[in-house]
């Protein structure tokens, strides 16, 4: 298992949580409002546990199943790690990608 922190511009919203039904997370996966300004969502994140194929699909390894979740896939800030959890694995990649939780 690896932890994942996916983060998707506001303007794919509603696509990404799409994305995110079909891998059964819900129908609102990206709850966490992100800012690259300090005062405007601009970007909506996740923080989830996947298996290695999942990670294999979104760094392109494989083919994605659903071909229609490519441009929310090209838009993604994704990172995975399997040593990080939690909120530590979430604030290091905010931090690295200049943005914080509103």
């Amino acid at each position: 298992m690896f932890s994942a922190v996916l983060i998707i511009p506001s303007a794919l919203l509603t696509e990404a949580n799409a994305v995110g039904a079909s891998m059964g997370w819900g129908p609102e996966s990206y709850t966490i409002p992100l800012s690259d300004d300090g005062e405007a969502v601009t970007h909506w994140g996740l923080r989830a546990d996947v298996d290695e194929q999942f990670v294999r699909w979104i760094t392109g390894v494989d083919p994605l199943p659903n071909p229609a979740a490519q441009p929310v896939v090209d838009a993604l800030i994704a990172d995975f790690s399997a040593s990080e959890w939690g909120e530590v694995h979430l604030l290091r990649v905010l931090a690295e990608n200049e943005l914080a939780k509103l």
